[in-house]
């Protein structure tokens, strides 16, 4: 059960939520929310009475996050924004920052750098077409030191003339010969209607010392009847995976029948599931 109580502005101050847990008492949790004359939130205290403070600057951003329990501590140190209230500035309590840049014709995020102690994890580098669809998204941060975590990314979109998703690529590059890549296609129909999902990876050395070949395939089909055209009828799901050699591979065919109520409320889903011996069970 869930008691929930609002301001004299509509907004929630309090939840109250009691579970009974089985062969053990009742379990209460209260959440409460504080706001300014603005209807800003101002704090938030959480069941295990933690409090958390929301700072704001004098253009009414939040600046700055803070959070109480036996003692004080900031999640947020400081953020910043320029002159069109964008975020420029970012800054945790474990002393990562991040920036931020923007071209400054269409004001459309261009560049995003993250600090840390170890150095630039990431430094984002962001390119769009004419109607400010994303093109590409490349990380050309420097490479961590031998066993660390990341790399070098980067990321490809191209769209239909509706500016649907048709397809992405991406490469993943890290220390220690650590490399992938995956490709990405979708296909849509007249109505506007996802027909076909189609996903490709290939990784080295970066779940185990090998080569994996993994992807799907999905495919939509919808009803045809007055009324239900929109509705999800079948999805056909074709997973593989290979690992090393084609003696390691697996592959698997699952099929996913929807069935509604006459007034369109999804009731069943029926599963089917195709394995490599060609026996079918339902």
């Amino acid at each position: 059960m869930i008691r929930i109580y609002y301001g004299k502005m509509g907004e929630v101050l309090k939840t109250v939520r009691t579970l009974i847990v089985p062969n053990q008492a009742v379990a209460t949790y209260v959440t409460q929310w504080k706001y300014d004359s603005h209807n800003r939130l101002l704090e938030m205290i959480y069941p295990d009475e933690e409090k958390v403070t929301y700072g704001y600057n004098l253009g009414g951003q939040v600046d700055h996050v803070r959070g109480y329990k036996s003692y004080g501590y900031d999640y947020v140190n400081k953020i910043g924004y320029d002159k069109f209230e964008q975020r420029t500035y970012l800054k945790y309590c474990n002393g990562a920052e991040t920036f931020y840049s923007y071209d400054p014709q269409r004001r459309r995020l261009q560049n995003l750098v993250v600090n840390a102690k170890a150095g630039t994890v990431m430094d984002n580098a962001y390119s769009y077409d004419a109607v400010s669809n994303v093109l590409g998204i490349k990380n050309n941060a420097p490479l961590p030191q031998s066993g660390k975590a990341g790399g070098q990314m980067s990321h490809r979109y191209s769209y239909d003339p509706l500016y649907r998703l048709a397809s992405a690529t991406g490469t993943y590059k890290g220390t220690d010969n650590k490399s992938a890549s995956y490709t990405l296609s979708m296909g849509y129909d007249n109505m506007h209607r996802i027909t076909s999902k189609k996903q490709h990876l290939l990784q080295t050395g970066v779940q185990f010392d090998g080569t994996l070949n993994a992807g799907y395939e999905l495919v939509y089909t919808y009803g045809s009847a007055d009324g239900k055209k929109f509705q999800l009828d079948n999805v056909r799901d074709i997973n593989y995976r290979t690992e090393e050699t084609p003696t390691d591979s697996t592959n698997i065919n699952n099929g996913h029948k929807y069935i509604y109520d006459a007034n369109g409320n999804l009731i069943y889903i029926n599963t089917s599931r195709v394995k490599k011996d060609g026996k079918e069970d339902e």
